[in-house]
C-alpha cells in the first residue's frame, strides 16, 4: 500500500428509520431512496458516467472512498471495498480495465502493477 492509509471518505447512512410502525415509514423511506436514486442519475448524466455500467461506476466509487489524498490506491484495496467485493474476478477486471480505457484510473508510474491513480477530471480533460 502507498504510504499514508486512504482515508474513507464514505458518507454516513442516512436515517431512514427501520422501526416497526407500518407501512408509512417503509413508503416514506422508499419515497427518499426513489428521490435520491433519481437525483443519483441526474449526476452521473452530468458527470459523464451514464455510458459507464453499473458495476463501472461502482469500481470508480469505490476506487474514490479508497484512493489517497493524491488518488493512488492498490487492486486490492480496491478489491476489499463493500461496493465490489462480492463481485466475480472475472467482472472486477473486465470493470477495472474499462476505467483505464476511459481514462478514468491510469497505471502508477512509480509502481509495478496493481498500483493505480484515480485521474481527476480536469486533469483528463487538460
Amino acid at each position: 500500500m502507498f504510504s499514508g492509509a486512504p482515508q474513507s471518505r464514505c458518507v454516513p447512512a442516512m436515517n431512514v428509520s427501520a422501526e416497526p410502525t407500518g407501512t408509512g415509514s417503509f413508503n416514506g423511506g422508499l419515497d427518499r431512496l426513489a428521490e435520491l436514486r433519481a437525483r443519483l442519475m441526474r449526476m452521473e448524466e452530468e458527470l459523464g458516467l451514464s455510458a459507464l455500467s453499473r458495476t463501472e461506476r461502482d469500481l470508480l466509487y469505490s476506487a474514490r472512498e479508497v484512493a489517497d489524498d493524491k488518488g493512488r490506491l492498490t487492486s486490492a484495496d480496491l478489491r476489499d471495498h463493500r461496493l465490489v467485493a462480492s463481485l466475480p474476478p472475472a467482472s472486477f477486471h473486465r470493470a477495472l480495465r474499462a476505467l483505464l480505457e476511459h481514462g478514468h484510473l491510469r497505471l502508477a508510474e512509480e509502481s509495478r502493477a496493481r498500483h493505480y491513480v484515480l485521474v481527476s477530471r480536469a486533469t483528463a480533460d487538460g
